[in-house]
């Protein structure tokens, strides 16, 4: 079977691990083409694939741990928040340090996540040198969230 041979709802909802329904509501929708020939509706794999194009969700990104200008890539994130979190006793977090100045970050403000809750939370960094701003999430036991 060819990439553009029709084939009926069932048959596409058997390949492709899906429901009759959710073809029907993705179309209704507009993220998926069908051809309705005599009494049955059809489909094809290419149209099957740009609707699951389509429906693709971009990640949601994490309560800011890194500034966007840092985060260019995961390595320079993961270097970012290990300098933002490098005064510990214990293995509990002191004051943050600046990523752009080094100097220590001040606590501003601390507030329960609006998503996670009062498991975690939202602590607000000010650098008093370079006026730099972090916001860092913590779980209950004071460890940053990554």
């Amino acid at each position: 079977m060819a990439d553009n041979d029709p084939m009926t709802l069932d048959e596409a909802a058997n390949r492709f691990g899906l429901k009759v329904a959710t073809l029907r509501s993705e179309a209704k929708k507009g993220r998926l083409t069908i051809y309705r020939i005599g009494r049955k509706y059809y489909t094809s794999p290419n149209d099957i694939r740009r609707m699951v194009r389509a429906c693709r969700v971009d990640p949601k990104a994490h309560a800011s741990l890194v500034p966007d200008s840092l985060a260019k890539n995961a390595s320079e994130a993961f270097s970012a928040i290990a300098a933002a979190v490098d005064r510990r006793v214990n293995g509990r977090i002191l004051e943050p340090i600046c990523p752009a100045c080094n100097s220590q970050l001040k606590l501003a403000s601390s507030a329960s996540h609006p998503d996670f809750g009062s498991n975690y939370e939202l602590r607000s960094f000010v650098c008093a040198s370079c006026t730099h701003e972090e916001v860092i999430t913590f779980d209950k036991a004071g460890q940053p969230y990554a």
